[in-house]
């Protein structure tokens, strides 16, 4: 079964609020996700979460969702500021957005979730979102870690 843009949007929506609390969302054109406590990891950084906005370009699900951003007073444990860890191609390429840091993430095995078929979907880019976030900041902390794969995926 073939599903509209708009069908496919509400049905990832509705899984992105049953797993983050307090999610906003364009529900127009669903342009943008907003994630008001984007869990992060304890052993990575000094909050619990962040602020998370997420831009879903209009040839979404063909294309994985992008740029992203997160506020910018995100903390490692060992005390570094994130945008202090990012390459400025990555940090720079977004457009500006006051107070938070615009990352561009860029997925080569996208593959779209399919009904009945597992698949890339909101929820799986926002995972690897998770799994990187964690991987910048062990690295940053000095800490090895095994999760290093989710960066050149």
């Amino acid at each position: 079964m073939q599903f509209s843009r708009r069908q496919r949007m509400e049905r990832e929506i509705a899984a992105l609020t049953r797993a983050y609390e307090g999610l906003h969302y364009d529900d127009v054109g669903f342009a943008w996700v907003y994630v008001p406590t984007f869990p992060l990891s304890a052993s990575a950084w000094q909050q619990q979460n962040t602020e998370l906005l997420l831009v879903v370009p209009a040839i979404y699900p063909f294309c994985s969702p992008g740029p992203l951003y997160i506020r910018s007073d995100l903390m490692t444990n060992g005390g570094r500021r994130l945008d202090s860890l990012l390459d400025p191609p990555q940090v720079f390429t977004c457009p500006p957005l006051p107070g938070w840091i615009g990352m561009e993430i860029h997925v080569s095995a996208w593959v779209p979730h399919r009904e009945g078929e597992d698949g890339d979907s909101l929820i799986s880019f926002l995972d690897l979102v998770r799994a990187l976030l964690e991987v910048i900041g062990l690295r940053a902390n000095g800490v090895p870690q095994e999760k290093e794969e989710v960066i050149h995926r």
